[in-house]
């Protein structure tokens, strides 16, 4: 018989597996919702291109494939392992920028992704994903208050056989009281009241990720011009898995 301890334990372990799995979800269903809400701006003003609106459709409907992902992943009689596979990381960096096109241009926010084309990882390309949009997610939370120019800026490096990720954003940057903590669980500085108010998962869980693939995550405190996060992970990535 389970005891009651090893009960409460088990039972604030599923609190938190759904946490993390709210705060997932969520995001694909907020790309789907400013794709819809962007789609009908421009049917209304009749400012875009069929093939433009299709682009647009087929994000909306690759969100909808993400969610389905995502239910798979987090529903352990499903799926109890990572689907490790060699991907081009690059590539996923820019399908998940094209994926959060809507949010981004409803927030005003340009973005650029540059440097190397291509590099391989050895894990699960979903989870990969994850970073990248949780990423994206976060400098979006930093920009929307910001007046002006706002932009997300990505530059791909490889340096000794370890792909090197400068994120970086325009905002204000990281306040230095806020670096040891930025990456712990549930750690928000955004207002709790308000309908956008976080969970403080999105970059614990970028963490989390990264210390799967043997990756590193870090600000960089030199960089002035907002914030800059710099990530570095080896080749091999998730190999153990």
């Amino acid at each position: 018989m389970v005891s009651e301890q090893e009960h409460n334990r088990q039972l604030i372990a599923i609190k938190e597996m759904l946490k993390g799995f709210s705060h997932e979800l969520g995001q694909p269903i907020t790309n789907i919702r400013y794709g819809i809400q962007l789609y009908q701006m421009k049917m209304e003003c009749s400012l875009d291109t069929r093939e433009n609106l299709s682009e647009l459709l087929n994000n909306i409907l690759g969100q909808t494939i993400r969610v389905k992902r995502l239910l798979t992943r987090f529903a352990p009689i499903v799926s109890s392992k990572s689907v490790n596979t060699q991907f081009n990381c690059i590539e996923h960096i820019k399908n998940a920028f094209s994926d959060m096109r809507a949010w981004l241009e409803s927030a005003g926010i340009k973005y650029k992704v540059e440097g190397i084309e291509s590099f391989i990882l050895y894990g699960d390309s979903v989870q990969f994903e994850q970073v990248i949009y949780n990423l994206i997610s976060n400098a979006v939370d930093e920009l929307k208050e910001k007046e002006g120019k706002r932009s997300i800026n990505v530059i791909c490096k490889e340096h000794e056989g370890n792909l090197v990720l400068h994120f970086r954003d325009n905002g204000k940057g990281v306040p230095e009281d806020n670096l040891n903590k930025i990456f712990t669980p549930f750690f928000s500085t955004k207002d709790k009241e308000r309908s956008d108010g976080g969970e403080g998962l999105g970059l614990y869980i970028v963490w989390n990720i990264l210390k799967m693939y043997k990756g590193k995550i870090r600000v960089n405190q030199a960089y002035k011009d907002g914030a800059e996060f710099l990530i570095q992970i080896p080749a091999g990535g998730n190999d153990n898995a």
